[in-house]
Parts: structure tokens; C-alpha cells; sequence
């Protein structure tokens, strides 16, 4: 599976070293979730995720922790990630 970043509301987690996270998926329902600081990126306002598989414009992604609505699989449109470059 293929990392990529994926465009969100980046906030203060509960926690200290927790962020939180919120995007709409393809139909344009909210997803909310709280992971860990390292996922995500606050200076753009992404989170890393990886693509399971793409048909056109939408994307099936894995999020790197169980949303608030209670899954980890999720649909979005391609013009919210960003490959992630890896060193």
C-alpha cells in the first residue's frame, strides 16, 4: 500500500502527543478522529494514510487509527491526498 497525506482540520488532541483530525469523505460526510502526533502533519494540516485502491478520482483509504464513527476504511476524492515522499 502506498503512504499519502491526506488534507484535513489538524487540532489539539485530549492528550499531550495527540492530535485531532477532521475531513469530509466522498459524500461529504464529516470524519472525525484522535491519533497520535506522529501521523500527522500540523504545519499543512494533513494526516498520513495509506491507499488501498484508486478508481478515477476516488480513493479507498486506511487511516492510522479507527474514526469516532467507527472505521479505519474510508472514501475520499484524489484532490485531498498528497503522495508522500519517503527518504
Amino acid at each position: 500500500m502506498k503512504e499519502a497525506w491526506l488534507k484535513c482540520d489538524v487540532s489539539n488532541g485530549m492528550f499531550p502527543g495527540e492530535c485531532g483530525a477532521s475531513f469530509n469523505d466522498e459524500n461529504n460526510e464529516a470524519v472525525s478522529l484522535f491519533c497520535p502526533e506522529k501521523y500527522v502533519n500540523k504545519k499543512d494540516g494533513r494526516i498520513r494514510v495509506r491507499i488501498i485502491e484508486s478508481s478515477g478520482s476516488s480513493f479507498v483509504i486506511k487511516l492510522p487509527v479507527e474514526s469516532l464513527n467507527g472505521t479505519k476504511i474510508i472514501c475520499v476524492s484524489g484532490d485531498q491526498l498528497r503522495e508522500r515522499q519517503t527518504a
